[in-house]
């Protein structure tokens, strides 16, 4: 479970009509970016297996390997920081939308910071647990 301020500043860079892509598999985060993204919006659920919901959509797949949505669609993207966080931010670059938000709650496992310019996603500062990014 995450914490209570962890969720806040995750769910911060979201919006109404939002297209959000998460792969942080927390279903009260996931509702809780469901409801901030509303009726007009998308939320989609990444992983080797995502948890289900009529709130969201979810995509099985790796996202190491390749999330399979169009480029430049992406608003916000929420990650979790894993071993392969290199891989996914160069996904998640190609997915985001110019100047798009991105979240990495962080495990300390990986320098994010390295990673996150190395896909050319500048780091903007980390809260809570959490690493914001802005992505090209």
């Amino acid at each position: 479970m995450i914490d209570a301020a962890a969720v806040e500043v995750l769910t911060d860079g979201c919006s109404r009509g939002f297209t959000i892509l998460c792969t942080v598999g927390d279903m009260a985060l996931l509702a809780s970016l469901a409801s901030i993204a509303g009726t007009t919006g998308l939320v989609i659920a990444a992983g080797r297996e995502p948890s289900p919901s009529v709130a969201w959509g979810a995509v099985r797949c790796d996202p190491a390997l390749g999330i399979p949505v169009r480029s430049h669609v992406i608003d916000t993207a929420v990650v979790v920081e894993t071993d392969a966080l290199a891989d996914v931010a160069e996904e998640v670059r190609r997915v985001l939308v110019p100047g798009g938000d991105v979240r990495v709650l962080l495990a300390g496992t990986v320098d994010a910071e390295a990673v996150l310019r190395g896909a050319a996603i500048e780091p903007v500062r980390q809260q809570a647990g959490v690493l914001i990014g802005c992505g090209p």
